[in-house]
């Protein structure tokens, strides 16, 4: 699932939940936080290829810090907590649709 269509599931879930003039501050609050990652990517893409995938403590903590300090920066308290759930809604749908059951047997007792 690309950036696109995971844009559009998120705006289509929150649209049922929001009044219609806050439509477009979710598309704008969501924009805003994906040219952040669009711009971290092109901060780290030289270390990449360099080979800096290897340090996973320092590449974790270089995307973090850069996250810390655009978000910081971007994004008031409130806009924030928006994108905070935005986010973790689309990882509670995505843990969702891998195991729609919830649990370890699948859709019933007889599969496993």
């Amino acid at each position: 699932m690309n950036e696109e269509e995971r844009r559009r599931i998120v705006n289509a879930a929150t649209s049922r939940l929001r009044p219609k003039q806050n439509e477009d501050d979710t598309s704008k609050l969501l924009h805003q936080a994906q040219q952040i990652t669009t711009a971290m990517r092109e901060h780290i893409r030289p270390i990449l290829r360099s080979g800096g995938w290897k340090d996973k403590p320092a590449l974790h903590a270089l995307i973090l810090t850069l996250y810390i300090e655009a978000f910081h920066k971007a994004f008031d308290k409130d806009q924030l907590v928006n994108l905070c759930a935005l986010l973790h809604t689309e990882l509670a749908m995505e843990n969702i649709e891998s195991n729609p059951y919830d649990n370890d047997a699948g859709p019933d007792a007889i599969s496993s």
